[in-house]
């Protein structure tokens, strides 16, 4: 008795449509599932900053995603990014380089004043051209040249990569009245 209940029991999954591969119906006054609904769901602001060590020319990428006021408006890209960028957010922004520099004094943000060269900490470099918003740019591009082995640098941002490069190039050659030939760029948002 028992075999025949565990048997009608098997034949009874077996057989619904999700089992044989069938498409699910849904009532017609229903929802769709979530996973339609978040697809079409905006990003997060997304802030992105270039940091650098200064003892050993390494660069990092520090992303943070802020959380939308309730009558925030989406934009093309994504929610709209704070005007104010609080400093504990930049202070955060600096914990990649951090955790991983021999000593602290040597992590500065990317965006470096003239004055870099003389006094290459953390005063002569400026938090808020170091940074991206995602809903302005798409990319965030640098742009450096070396003085011995230290990299002086500017940041940009752009709607491509190509435009963040360039424009991060054209900054630092203005600035510092030298050549930027190394460059690079990355994506503000993560990837998904």
């Amino acid at each position: 008795m028992r075999r025949w209940l565990a048997l009608l029991m098997c034949w009874g999954v077996l057989a619904s449509p999700a089992a044989r591969g069938a498409a699910l119906q849904f009532g017609a006054g229903e929802q769709p599932p979530e996973v339609v609904v978040d697809s079409k769901k905006p990003r997060l602001c997304t802030l992105a900053w270039f940091l650098t060590d200064t003892a050993t020319s390494d660069f990092y990428m520090s992303r943070m995603q802020v959380e939308p006021n309730e009558n925030d408006k989406p934009s093309a890209r994504s929610m709209p990014c704070p005007v104010r960028v609080p400093p504990r957010m930049a202070a955060r922004a600096l914990d990649i380089c951090l955790a991983r520099a021999a000593e602290f004094r040597t992590c500065v943000f990317a965006d470096m004043a003239r004055t870099f060269v003389e006094q290459p900490e953390l005063r002569a470099t400026a938090e808020n051209t170091s940074r991206c918003a995602s809903d302005l740019a798409s990319h965030i591009g640098v742009a450096c040249w070396k003085k011995g082995d230290l990299s002086v640098c500017n940041v940009a941002c752009g709607q491509s990569e190509l435009e963040a490069r360039d424009l991060a190039r054209g900054r630092c050659e203005a600035k510092h009245q030298q050549r930027c030939d190394m460059i690079g760029a990355a994506p503000i948002l993560a990837p998904q």
